[in-house]
């Protein structure tokens, strides 16, 4: 299997904003059962971005973890779909992902 070069994720995201912050490993399943609620599924996809994706990946180039942003455990925001669906193509099981909860 492929190894991904993903971003440190410390990187992605700034302590002093009112949310906690946690990654986790995490299936697309799980993922892509957190973004329901946005009327995001795998049915919206680009094959086109997903393939850039797995371009990148495939060259070694770092990626950006994909990532939640949840309010009372609700999903208002989600950044990374196309990555994370690049990664379960190349044969990853469960991806990094940065959960913001907003307090």
């Amino acid at each position: 299997m492929l190894t991904i070069n993903w971003n440190n994720p410390s990187d992605d995201y700034n302590d002093s904003d009112d949310s906690n912050i946690t990654i986790i490993m995490m299936t697309p399943k799980q993922y892509f059962d957190h973004t329901d609620i946005l009327y995001i599924s795998r049915r919206d996809t680009s094959k086109s971005a997903i393939n850039r994706y797995i371009k990148r990946m495939k060259t070694g180039n770092s990626i950006n973890c994909p990532s939640l942003y949840l309010e009372k455990d609700i999903c208002i925001k989600q950044e990374g779909r196309y990555c994370l669906m690049a990664a379960e193509q190349l044969g990853h099981k469960k991806i990094p992902v940065i959960i913001y909860e907003y307090l």
